[in-house]
């Protein structure tokens, strides 16, 4: 046993428990969602502390071509000896984490919103200048980073981001959402459940239903909010509980592990 290796607990960075801490191999989950039909919307429910985030960290470094030497961090794990390491730094990704989402009035919900998107927009910084956008996307993406998004523009954000790096890279967007249910409980214990329902409803159907931009979506979370009310319309989702599971082995230990 490797005395220098850490427990990771609380450690959610795919980077440093895949270098510093005990790791139990989950990187197949790789292979599986890079085997979805594009378009394909993958929710995760589990409870707290299941590996969820560390999940959607090892996907976001795996696939995101702005990872610097992204393979050094599967040097070893299963996914190496697949034929689908070869997609390794291969797309774009767009990644959000809603879990410090949290409000107390519609506004405020609104306000971490914009700020959310601003730093993602960021990240993605090489498509402003890109020759491949229009006047259109390039104003919206100036209008993001000052921050003065309406809300009925801003439930537009994914869905004219995974447009825009398509069109920069040629290759259709990754999205990544963990946590995604965190704004809707703290609505519910704020008393701005409906708006935030309402916001949400169009942020993940525009960003979701149809987008011929997207290549997969994976979106993990406690609870699984009601499909009439959050996913209406979204015929290309699969929701895995865990007891019902496609993807049993990548979230938790097994009794053997």
């Amino acid at each position: 046993m490797n005395a220098t290796l850490k427990i990771p607990l609380g450690i959610d960075d795919y980077r440093v428990v895949s270098k510093e801490c005990y790791y139990v191999d989950k990187t197949l989950l790789i292979k599986e969602i890079s085997s979805l039909p594009d378009g394909s919307v993958v929710l995760f429910t589990r409870p707290r502390r299941f590996g969820k985030s560390l999940a959607i960290s090892m996907l976001s470094v795996f696939f995101d071509e702005q990872e610097k030497n992204a393979s050094d961090y599967f040097v070893g794990k299963r996914i190496a000896s697949e034929p689908e390491f070869s997609l390794c730094g291969s797309s774009p990704v767009i990644s959000l984490c809603f879990k410090d989402v949290l409000f107390s009035t519609h506004e405020e919900l609104l306000s971490q919103i914009r700020a959310l998107i601003r730093r993602e927009y960021l990240r993605h910084e090489e498509i402003a200048s890109s020759s491949s956008l229009d006047m259109d996307d390039k104003l919206y993406y100036e209008n993001v980073l000052v921050g003065d998004l309406p809300e009925e523009e801003l439930s537009d954000a994914i869905l004219r981001l995974s447009r825009m790096l398509q069109r920069h890279h040629k290759r259709k967007a990754y999205l990544l959402i963990d946590e995604y249910d965190t704004p809707i409980q703290s609505g519910y214990e704020s008393r701005c459940y409906d708006k935030a329902i309402a916001f949400f409803r169009l942020f993940y159907g525009k960003a979701l239903k149809g987008n011929p931009h997207l290549k997969t979506a994976v979106l993990t979370g406690v609870l699984r909010i009601a499909k009439e009310s959050l996913f209406s319309g979204l015929n290309n989702l699969i929701v895995d509980n865990g007891f019902d599971s496609a993807f049993p082995e990548y979230f938790g230990f097994s009794r053997e592990e």
